[in-house]
């Protein structure tokens, strides 16, 4: 986790300022996650999962190695701590994936991976993330599932 507060002012300013109109919304997203994934103590990474334009939750973006490994892999088996936190619209920590008995297809690829456990947040705690990719983007909802 990012311990210097005036660091972490500046990557949020840094973000702040990042135009997807300019960029793309791709690129916004990718350098959010990236700073994301450097500023906290997470050595798998971090995952971007968002709704699509077709109301699926799609792969968005990821960030160290672990994570860009498994890029895709809960979308497309339907099962993984990430999808869990969008559907239960709550934080999911997967403790010692190893011992878990849940998610049976993406706990052996999250192992190989590297990844020993797991904490998702839910879509709430991206809206800071939306508000500064929204300015061309269709309105996410969970209604659209």
């Amino acid at each position: 986790m990012v311990s210097d507060p005036e660091e972490l002012a500046d990557t949020l300013r840094e973000l702040a300022r990042l135009d997807p109109v300019e960029l793309g919304q791709q690129a916004v997203l990718e350098r959010i996650v990236q700073a994301a994934a450097t500023g906290c103590s997470s050595t798998g990474g971090v995952g971007l999962l968002l709704l699509g334009s077709d109301g699926q939750l799609c792969y968005v973006a990821a960030a160290g190695r672990p994570r860009r490994a498994l890029a895709g892999s809960q979308v497309r088996l339907g099962e993984g701590p990430s999808v869990d936190a969008f559907l239960q619209d709550a934080p999911v920590a997967s403790g010692e994936l190893a011992a878990a008995p849940r998610w049976p297809d993406f706990r052996p690829l999250a192992l190989a991976a590297g990844i020993r456990r797991g904490r998702e947040r839910p879509p709430q705690a991206l809206d800071h993330v939306r508000k500064v990719v929204a300015t061309r983007a269709k309105p996410l909802s969970r209604s659209m599932v």
